[in-house]
């Protein structure tokens, strides 16, 4: 079965350096994608960073950061993290568990 993960990428935050030309004339950005287990602060579980090559590794060069999302579709439960609720989400929940108490 397919899976969705929706991505926002900052295109600003790409390093000139890592678009390359292709024989096809067109220009691409290698580009790691991570799951990550839990959620950021803004609800989003999905990072996304700039490649590094073997040496960037080893030499242990901070890795940058150009993007992020969340994981949307397809994912078994197991799979998905534990989302906390932020604003509206929130205070609905919040006056839903609260609408019965009589004080």
């Amino acid at each position: 079965m397919s899976k969705l993960i929706k991505l926002s990428i900052d295109v600003t935050a790409i390093p000139k350096d890592k678009i390359k030309d292709h024989t096809n004339g067109k220009k691409y950005v290698s580009i790691d994608c991570w799951v990550n287990d839990e959620v950021d602060r803004f609800g989003k579980n999905v990072s996304l960073n700039i490649s590094q090559s073997l040496e960037e590794r080893n030499a242990k060069s901070p890795k940058v950061f150009c993007g992020g999302g969340e994981t949307k579709f397809g994912f078994e439960k197991s799979e998905q993290p534990n989302r906390k609720m932020h604003g509206s989400e929130a205070y609905t929940a919040v006056k839903e568990e609260t609408d019965d108490i009589p004080w």
